[in-house]
């Protein structure tokens, strides 16, 4: 009898929410999975031994570390990790105040820096895992009115780089998807009307990127079925003019 391949742990920081939430359904019997979200009630259905449900708040910064050692604890040293989390506010930014500013940067990229961190130890990853943050095609295009968003998707892409350079055996990837129809975008439907959906789809022979679209890539990406060099940011929006 021939002796099972184990499972890949692949964990997914933010499985609750539109990007995560479609990457955790399209993957979840074919890797041990670490889930982390503010709340698991989304989860009540799943029934999967291999798979790991942590409720955390990703701004308990100093805890991070121990997550990740529990989940390694469970599921095994981890082999991909996904950081799908992100907060957005649109008004222009006189109008913001400092702790609106730092919950953006905080939940965007101070977050993102510390899972990146810890997950860089051979202690808690292969030498050859992989990293893979949602970043945003405003990152290199900023707009109007989402400012704090740009500079953390801008900060955060940099970190991803200059990873690739400092650890270079694991690889460190971004995907930068544009716009999205999350519940997120939801929220601002004044500024996200049928008119924006309208031009921006006009704009691109695919039409516009879908959580599913952007959890295919994802799994495409840890695979390493997708010709990605280390330190890449895959712009959806330059995928979908072709």
């Amino acid at each position: 009898m021939q002796n099972k391949i184990p499972k890949p742990h692949v964990v997914i920081v933010g499985a609750a929410g539109g990007i995560g939430y479609a990457l955790t359904n399209k993957i979840l019997s074919d890797y041990k999975l670490t889930l982390i979200v503010r709340n698991k009630d989304k989860f009540s259905k799943i029934n999967q031994k291999e798979t790991n449900i942590i409720e955390f708040d990703v701004l308990q910064f100093d805890s991070i570390a121990k997550i990740l050692e529990n989940a390694v604890e469970v599921n095994g040293k981890i082999s991909s990790l996904i950081y799908c989390v992100g907060v957005q506010l649109i008004k222009p930014l006189r109008n913001f105040t400092t702790k609106e500013i730092q919950n953006i940067i905080n939940t965007n990229l101070t977050s993102a820096i510390i899972f990146a961190k810890e997950m860089s130890s051979n202690r808690l990853s292969n030498a050859n895992s992989i990293f893979c943050a949602i970043s945003s095609t405003a990152a290199k295009n900023p707009e109007p009115a989402i400012i704090p968003y740009s500079i953390s998707k801008a900060a955060l892409e940099t970190m991803i780089k200059g990873l690739s350079l400092e650890i270079p055996q694991k690889k460190f990837i971004g995907v930068a998807p544009g716009w999205l129809d999350t519940k997120m975008t939801r929220s601002f439907s004044h500024v996200y009307d049928s008119k924006f959906k309208k031009n921006l789809s006009a704009k691109s022979a695919k039409g516009i990127a879908t959580v599913d679209s952007v959890a295919d890539l994802i799994i495409s990406l840890i695979k390493e079925k997708y010709n990605c060099s280390n330190g890449e940011i895959v712009n959806m929006e330059e995928e979908l003019k072709t």
